[in-house]
């Protein structure tokens, strides 16, 4: 599958297209086709390598949490189908959004509700869950 790699840490330079291995789902996993990924302030500063203490080495790394995009495959009792349409912020340490395949946990993905874009929805689960984690400690 293609990608969006970068094989050590720098500026948006760094970044190149390469074919890479398409994942390969754990049982408890899902296989999600990617429509559209979602760009993170959190993704420059790992590919820069301000974040280097945090989540050192391992490359090529492919950057990109969040997603949107459609069930390619289930491991076992997912309550997810071949074609659902979802949406994910990918569990996966390395990351993996900015490719043609990512693996996620399907405790980590949600349905898209009908009438949503793929590219509205990959902006929402990192901004989305920090919106409300935000809004549960000023609220309560």
């Amino acid at each position: 599958m293609q990608a969006i790699t970068y094989r050590d840490y720098g500026e948006p330079s760094v970044l190149e297209v390469a074919e890479r291995p398409r994942p390969e789902p754990a049982r408890h996993e899902v296989l999600i086709r990617v429509i559209a990924a979602g760009v993170n302030p959190v993704d420059a500063q790992l590919r820069s390598g301000e974040l280097k203490g945090f989540l050192p080495g391992g490359f090529p790394r492919i950057p990109g949490y969040d997603i949107a995009g459609v069930v390619e495959s289930v491991g076992r009792d997912s309550p997810f189908t071949v074609a659902d349409r979802v949406a994910a912020f990918l569990d996966h340490f390395y990351a993996g959004a900015y490719a043609e395949f990512a693996a996620c946990g399907r405790n980590c993905i949600v349905p898209i509700p009908d009438g949503i874009s793929f590219d509205e929805t990959a902006a929402i689960p990192l901004a989305g869950s920090t919106a409300s984690s935000h809004s549960a400690t000023t609220h309560t």
